[in-house]
């Protein structure tokens, strides 16, 4: 969740451009840090290059199917899971709003979970890529309530 205080009054159509323009902060920032890292999560096996783990190995006899369907990679055999990876702000309060970064389709609980196959998170957001992603919408919403003067 990402909370912010405008510290001025704002009021009507005014109060109304104002959430708008910090959705699409949010939206921008979460699909310029958070998304890519997700994306590049399944070119490489796992969440290892953004302070995450790498994805279990895959057993002999699925790196044999998968082969024969030229799909060598971890989590990706019809390309679903991945392709339906989405960002989504919500405003949920004044002043408040919810990020989301996940994947909708319905199997990926069980790769998250573990349930039954080895544990492989379909999305990880990590420490820094939150520091990040926090330190750029705080950038652009102060500079959006106070123009470029400093």
């Amino acid at each position: 969740m990402f909370e912010f205080w405008i510290g001025k009054s704002l009021y009507g159509e005014e109060l109304n451009r104002a959430f708008d323009t910090a959705r699409k902060i949010l939206l921008k920032h979460a699909n310029l840090v958070l998304f890519p890292v997700n994306v590049r999560a399944y070119k490489v096996g796992g969440h290892q290059k953004h302070g995450g783990k790498k994805w279990t190995a895959l057993e002999p006899g699925t790196v044999t199917r998968k082969a024969k369907r030229k799909r060598e990679k971890i989590l990706v055999d019809t390309s679903a899971m991945r392709s339906s990876l989405a960002v989504q702000v919500n405003q949920i309060g004044a002043f408040r709003f919810l990020v989301e970064v996940g994947v909708s389709v319905p199997y990926a609980i069980f790769h998250a979970e573990g349930r039954g196959l080895p544990q492989r998170l379909p999305v990880f957001v990590s420490k820094a890529d939150l520091k990040k992603y926090r330190a750029g919408v705080s950038r652009d919403i102060e500079t959006a309530i106070n123009g470029n003067r400093k």
